[in-house]
């Protein structure tokens, strides 16, 4: 097929009714003219605009990962089923399982970087592609209630702060949820054309709010011995230790498995095949190292175990910070940065379940 200058490489049957394609937008509207081979070759069609780049894209996988905020909240689930050194123990096992997972998934997404599966037989790739298709919506709408739920569990955590009389009531929680998801579909509907915006503020602050929660335990908590963050398991009732810890398996697995979500805004994404793998590397790497760092940090400054559990809040690492910092103050600035970025998360969430259901 013969290219002009100017000219989208796609024949007209191959675009969708973008009828807004003109020689000035072509990058913005098809993106490169890789990318348009790569959907011919597929056999796709380009139906939406690509708008992310590598550092747009790598930003929002990170936020949607969101992996040393939720290494923070879900301590509750690790600690009491592994203790310190099961929660630690097991972070390195997910990641050690999930880093193979990403490099494959990786692989795939250069050869052919789509949103629906290529690696299928032919003559049963609609089926395969539905079937996994399907699950895959189950689990991103699952993840996205979660992520809705803990952005609320923030915010009653932060009224705990101001109010200790306050106890928040299963309703509130999830009136908060639903309005959480509103303003996620606000931001996916509204002001989506801003997203990718919005994604290099908030990894700022991402960026940011590592390196505060980071410093501030590391210089005012006091710290555990490493026997005790190395060796000190918590059974909670289970006939085994390694059973214990493989329940506490679940804290970690959610929030490092959020590098394949660049793989359903591929067909968003200019120079997709060079980009979408390297954006999944990149993030997965990050995402592990900083939610590591954050665990051992955490059970280091720890302290007592049973009294961090039975936080009024509801949250341990908010214990944590009280009894570092002596300042409620700066607690709430800390839960509020967290806040923002499990909010920011939701968001990201809403816009990767929207595409699997679309």
């Amino acid at each position: 097929m013969e290219q002009t200058k100017g000219e989208p490489f796609f024949a007209p049957s191959n675009i969708r009714e973008l009828v807004d394609v003109t020689p000035g937008n072509i990058s913005e509207k098809l993106g490169t003219e890789w990318d348009q081979r790569g959907m011919v070759r597929m056999g796709k069609k380009q139906e939406l605009r690509r708008e992310f780049q590598f550092f747009s894209i790598t930003g929002y996988a990170m936020i949607l990962g969101c992996s040393w905020e939720f290494a923070l909240i879900n301590v509750v689930l690790t600690l009491s089923n592994g203790g310190k050194a099961g929660t630690i123990y097991m972070l390195m096992v997910a990641i050690f399982g999930l880093f193979f997972v990403c490099l494959s998934m990786a692989e795939m997404a250069s050869m052919a970087p789509t949103a629906t599966s290529e690696f299928a037989p032919r003559n049963y790739q609609k089926i395969l592609s539905f079937s996994v298709g399907f699950f895959c919506v189950l689990g991103w709408q699952t993840s996205l209630a979660a992520t809705c739920y803990a952005s609320a569990q923030q915010i009653t955590a932060l009224i705990n702060l101001t109010n200790a009389s306050y106890v928040p009531s299963p309703w509130e929680v999830s009136m908060l949820s639903w309005a959480i998801l509103l303003l996620c579909i606000f931001v996916n509907t509204v002001l989506f054309r801003k997203l990718p915006f919005i994604e290099g503020i908030v990894t700022f602050i991402h960026v940011l709010g590592f390196f505060a929660f980071i410093i501030v335990l590391w210089t005012m908590a006091d710290r555990g011995t490493a026997s005790s963050v190395f060796t000190e398991f918590e059974t909670n009732g289970w006939a085994t230790t390694g059973l214990a810890c493989l329940v506490g398996l679940n804290g970690p697995v959610p929030y490092l498995s959020g590098a394949d979500s660049t793989v359903h805004l591929s067909e968003e994404l200019k120079n997709a095949a060079w980009a979408l793998p390297r954006s999944m590397v990149a993030t997965a790497i990050s995402n592990y190292i900083t939610s590591f760092i954050v665990v051992v940090t955490l059970m280091f400054c720890l302290g007592d175990l049973e009294s961090v559990l039975e936080s009024p809040t509801g949250q341990p690492y908010i214990a944590v910070v009280l009894n570092a910092t002596h300042s409620v103050a700066a607690a709430k600035v800390l839960v509020v940065v967290i806040l923002i970025l499990v909010v920011s998360c939701s968001v990201n969430g809403v816009t990767t379940t929207s595409r699997q259901l679309w």
